[in-house]
């Protein structure tokens, strides 16, 4: 039989549903996992194994009661440590909330428990998400399995690397400028931002209407089961709504996909951006035209800055002493921004409803777009984010810039992978799809991962039978 962690979580779910595979066996296979990884590769912050195993149990004793079964029974689900759980810690990757325990589940962490599913413990996080890398006050830094000398992204990377390396079946991230898609992108994984309040977010997050909750999973099926189990309203969440009845999308349709190397903004490393066109080519074979794009929106990355920053101050605005225990780079960011008043948040605003607009309007000749996920091969750890892109230096929130821009208008965005970079990690390729049209997103994306045969990769320090294999990824790890 296939290894439990090898499994996709769809293939989980239909054998414990037939009583094939136990709730609490998928359980402690992952949790031994978990012990002989994560000491390397820093995925999760926490990890209640008492109360894991006490859902376990429960969940293998209504499959042998035979009672109804949710559509996530006994799958193990992880959390991203800015989403409110439970009695279990949420940090925020941030000192001011390092012992907080919060008395209610966000509505996403609710509807999965209601589902059947496990909550497999807290994944690491930036601080408050505000960055692409996955480093913060509290905790030791997220780790690349494919390299372990590169960052995962983030700012949802714990997520993402519990996922490749087999330690859980799906995991939730939070996506304000590229969070969930920039760690699929550089691990290998699939990443789904779904379509503005589709998910609800709730507790509110302090960038408002650039945050998203979504999945990352091995597959696009697994994505989308969970995108179909947790989509809904929650009117706690202004921006909640409801998806737009649809009927399945299907491919029988040829698509119009619009390509963009750089959205006419964006400075992309040419090896990256060669590889998402070459891969692009593959789609022409399934009979999809591909339609080159000329891109006018301007450069929405300061835009983007000035929502971080405001809301990364109102933040930490209630500690006297935020400066003495916050990121460093936070403390710089938001004392970059310090001299904007309302009115310098306003025009972000408006520049917001001026990029939704000219976005809807490229809608207009094509169905969907397609872009690099993100506009470089990697950067190594303890960076914020690369320094330089093809030879000119960038900060840490413009490099952003192709996944941010898709904060900004709402709309639904994944990250599937494609193949490997010379440095040899993995490259992603974003596909973006209207407003409401999350299904044909995932509908064309799975289309796609056949064509690009990117399920089953794995990374060596996923491979705990050969010891060497972990001695040597640890080795490299001090280099």
């Amino acid at each position: 039989m296939t290894a439990l962690h090898r499994m996709t979580a769809v293939e989980q779910l239909d054998r414990i549903a037939r009583g094939e595979l136990s709730p609490v066996e998928l359980v402690d296979h992952y949790l031994d996992r978990v012990a002989s990884i994560d000491p390397v590769v820093r995925s999760f912050v926490t990890l209640e194994q008492e109360s894991i195993r006490r859902q376990a149990i429960e969940a293998e004793r209504r499959v042998a009661r035979k009672e109804p079964l949710g559509p996530l029974h006994g799958l193990p689900v992880s959390v991203k440590d800015l989403i409110v759980t439970k009695d279990i810690r949420t940090t925020r990757g941030s000192r001011i909330f390092e012992h907080d325990v919060p008395s209610f589940d966000a509505p996403i962490v609710a509807r999965l428990k209601k589902a059947g599913a496990i909550v497999f413990g807290k994944t690491n996080t930036s601080e408050f998400g505000w960055k692409g890398a996955t480093s913060n006050p509290i905790f030791p830094e997220t780790k690349n399995p494919w390299d372990l000398r590169y960052s995962p992204g983030g700012s949802s990377g714990g997520a993402a690397v519990g996922v490749v390396v087999g330690m859980v079946s799906v995991a939730l991230g939070t996506d304000g400028g590229g969070s969930i898609r920039i760690p699929a992108a550089f691990t290998g994984l699939f990443g789904f931002k779904p379509s503005l309040g589709h998910w609800p977010v709730f507790p509110a997050s302090s960038v408002g209407p650039l945050s998203h909750v979504g999945p990352i999973a091995r597959t696009v099926d697994d994505a989308a089961l969970l995108y179909e189990v947790l989509s809904g309203v929650d009117d706690r969440d202004c921006y909640s709504i409801a998806s737009e009845e649809q009927l399945a999308e299907s491919m029988n349709v040829k698509l119009r996909i619009g390509w963009s190397a750089d959205l006419g903004f964006m400075r992309v490393d040419p090896e990256i951006a060669a590889l998402v066109e070459v891969s692009l080519r593959r789609l022409e074979s399934l009979g999809h035209r591909i339609v080159p794009l000329q891109v006018d929106i301007g450069d929405p990355t300061e835009a983007v800055a000035t929502y971080f920053a405001a809301g990364a101050a109102a933040a930490v605005s209630g500690r006297r002493d935020w400066q003495d225990i916050v990121d460093p780079g936070l403390v710089r960011l938001i004392g970059k921004y310090a001299c904007h008043s309302a009115t310098d948040y306003a025009r972000a605003q408006l520049k917001r409803s001026d990029v939704c607009a000219r976005v809807s309007a490229i809608f207009d000749e094509v169905d969907l777009i397609a872009t690099p996920t993100v506009p470089v091969a990697g950067f190594k750890l303890g960076l914020d984010g690369p320094q330089s892109i093809a030879g000119a230096a960038v900060d840490c929130i413009r490099w952003l810039g192709l996944t941010s821009t898709f904060n900004l208008t709402g709309q639904p965005a994944a990250s599937l992978p494609i193949g490997f970079s010379s440095i040899g990690l993995p490259v992603g390729l974003q596909i973006i799809g209207p407003r409401n049209r999350d299904r044909l997103v995932l509908a064309a994306c799975r289309e796609m991962e056949a064509a690009f045969r990117a399920v089953g990769w794995w990374p060596s320090t996923a491979n705990v039978n050969d010891g060497w294999q972990v001695a040597s990824a640890l080795w490299r790890s001090n280099i």
